[in-house]
């Protein structure tokens, strides 16, 4: 075994594109959480401490909000899974390099970043004497940002590149923390009427909020205020031609006042004490995690259905590649992250086990060893996860055959037994806030409604459940865009019967809204207001970004809902693509993860706006 320090590298790589563009950058890492990456052509340097990380790209560090797995992934790859990704590998020549004898090897590899699969061609130079990579060449494809002439739309997709890489092992590398200045310690209102923010953060933030709301930089007003939030006050730098906050104010560990990019999770919290949270949908595409952080709570559902996490019957599995479900590793993100997490569903129709079904259906199992199912089900989930889940949805989507509804598997067996896995989950852990969770119930015109409040009421009076979960998936069951006053009524009808609300999964379906002016009139948009020219794209995501304001803005006011989730970032890995279509265009951002005109209403609807 080689001795630690001889794992120290620093790394030399240039990336010649396939249009012959050249990228160089210089990566030192110190094994297992510090690295130090300069990138000369952008102008932008980067060090990774730990779960920090710090920034300079205008000669002056600071510490950012990017997550440090952006730069380190989400920990070391072992042997049997880089073989996985690798084949064809063989021995081609001894060489020299740099005067060293050299055994050259060379090997195909494929690795997936999102939905798309990468494949190269390697040539690994390795030292005779020491057995350590010396050099690296990568004939092969990597994901690189494009803009759309047509659209100015920039994007993700696989480009053709030659990457060299020098690979150095130096025990001397050493990589601190750097210098970052640290603010005055002023009271709130001598902070704000004296302390400006740094120029640079300024432009980082705004520049996502331009590209979204079509802006130039001379048509935003920005100033400072103060605001009056839930546990005292603090300041915003906001747009004052919208509404739209741009920064907030924080304290740090040493109560000294910093600014930093508002976010829904920062607002939510100063504002109304509330969590604001995200389902992070496809977390291992790049990117997603670090937008994620811009929420105060993380909501893990599909990775926690019963059907993948026990496929087979008493065999308990919680890595599930084949579903794409990773309960165990998303909840430990959002716990060593400081979201709050909700979680579930333990109880969902249409996500019981192949096994459960057919059993069921085939009479197999007696009615006591499908009871003694549920037990374990609810049992083993909350039981391992404990104290980093305080909220679960225990039961989705029930829909018992009085409603006119099929029976699911369980009811078959057991009846009723909505009250049955409350029970369980309040013996497993009093503590947790426990909700029913379900959809179609927003306005009265949906058929879910009434049934929804008859049954919140059932389980609230009796002491089974905490609260209800209201899904939000706006336009997904009707065409009739919601107005402000059929929501906040709503929010209202379950306030009247002492039963609080959370908003557990909100999109907005834009798949048959094609930006007409009666649209626009109906969510409140006078058309003569838009740019000269806007096209139907545009007028979509404006009457998109008001349904979700006129929502949140109706929670807010009736003072009902404790918490409000989004559900998956990124348009693309929207469950609406496959449900509705690809122009559903469903979540606070687009397809390349940059946000929308939703995301700035949302902050502009948190604030009070």
């Amino acid at each position: 075994m080689l001795p630690a320090p001889t794992l120290f590298t620093k790394s030399g790589t240039v990336t010649v594109l396939g249009d012959g563009q050249t990228k160089t950058n210089v990566i030192e890492f110190v094994p297992p959480d510090r690295k130090h990456i300069i990138s000369p052509d952008e102008n932008v340097e980067y060090i990774v401490i730990g779960e920090k990380v710090y920034a300079n790209s205008s000669g002056e560090w600071e510490e950012t909000q990017i997550p440090a797995s952006a730069f380190l992934g989400d920990g070391l790859a072992d042997a049997q899974a880089i073989g996985e990704t690798i084949s064809l590998g063989e021995f081609i020549r001894q060489d020299q390099f740099e005067g060293a004898d050299v055994l050259i090897y060379s090997y195909a590899s494929r690795t997936r970043s999102g939905d798309t699969e990468l494949h190269s061609q390697t040539e690994l130079w390795v030292s005779v004497e020491e057995g350590l990579p010396m050099k690296m060449v990568v004939d092969g494809e990597i994901l690189s940002a494009s803009t759309d002439p047509a659209t100015g739309e920039s994007k993700l997709q696989p480009v053709n590149a030659l990457t060299t890489t020098i690979i150095i092992f130096d025990p001397t590398i050493r990589i601190e923390p750097p210098a970052v200045p640290t603010p005055v310690s002023l009271n709130l209102e001598e902070w704000v009427r004296t302390t400006q923010p740094e120029q640079a953060l300024i432009q980082s933030i705004e520049a996502p909020y331009l590209k979204a709301l079509g802006l130039d930089a001379e048509s935003v007003s920005v100033e400072s205020r103060i605001i009056q939030g839930a546990n005292g006050s603090f300041a915003v730098v906001m747009d004052n031609n919208t509404g739209t906050p741009l920064l907030i104010s924080g304290q740090n560990a040493q109560d000294q006042w910093t600014w930093q990019e508002a976010t829904p999770g920062n607002i939510g919290a100063l504002r109304w004490g509330m969590n604001v949270g995200i389902n992070y949908g496809n977390a291992l595409f790049p990117g997603v995690r670090e937008k994620a952080a811009k929420f105060n709570m993380q909501f893990v559902s599909y990775d926690m259905t019963w059907a993948l996490t026990e496929p087979t019957q008493g065999h308990m599995v919680f890595q599930n590649d084949a579903g794409y479900a990773y309960p165990d590793r998303e909840i430990q993100y959002g716990f060593d992250h400081g979201q709050t997490v909700m979680a579930g569903q333990l109880i969902a129709n249409e996500q019981f086990p192949e096994w459960l079904t057919n059993g069921i259906n085939e009479d197999l199992f007696s009615p006591d060893q499908v009871r003694e199912f549920v037990r374990n089900r609810i049992t083993s989930m909350m039981q391992r996860y404990g104290d980093k889940v305080p909220i679960w949805i225990v039961l989705n989507e029930y829909h018992p055959i009085e409603w006119g509804w099929e029976p699911d598997p369980l009811q078959k067996s057991l009846g009723d037994y909505t009250k049955l896995v409350f029970e369980v989950a309040r013996q497993v852990d009093p503590k947790a806030t426990l909700l029913y969770n379900d959809c179609g119930n927003e306005t009265p015109d949906l058929g879910s409604y009434q049934h929804n409040l008859d049954l919140a009421k059932t389980l609230h009076d009796g002491g089974f459940m905490d609260a209800m979960g209201i899904q939000m998936h706006l336009l997904r069951f009707k065409d009739h865009i919601p107005t402000y006053d059929e929501l906040l009524n709503t929010f209202n009808a379950y306030r009247q019967i002492g039963v609080p609300v959370y908003i557990t999964e909100m999109d907005v379906n834009m798949q048959n809204i094609t930006g007409s002016e009666a649209e626009l009139k109906l969510v409140g948009i006078d058309p003569a207001s838009l740019p000269a020219g806007a096209d139907s794209h545009t007028k979509r995501m404006l009457i998109q970004a008001q349904i979700y304001k006129d929502a949140i803005r109706a929670a807010l006011d009736s003072q009902n809902v404790v918490s409000i989730t989004f559900f998956t970032i990124g348009d693309n890995f929207s469950w609406l693509n496959q449900v509705a279509g690809p122009d559903s265009d469903g979540t606070l951002f687009n397809d390349q993860l940059e946000p929308k005109p939703a995301y700035f209403a949302v902050l502009q609807a948190l604030l009070g706006q």
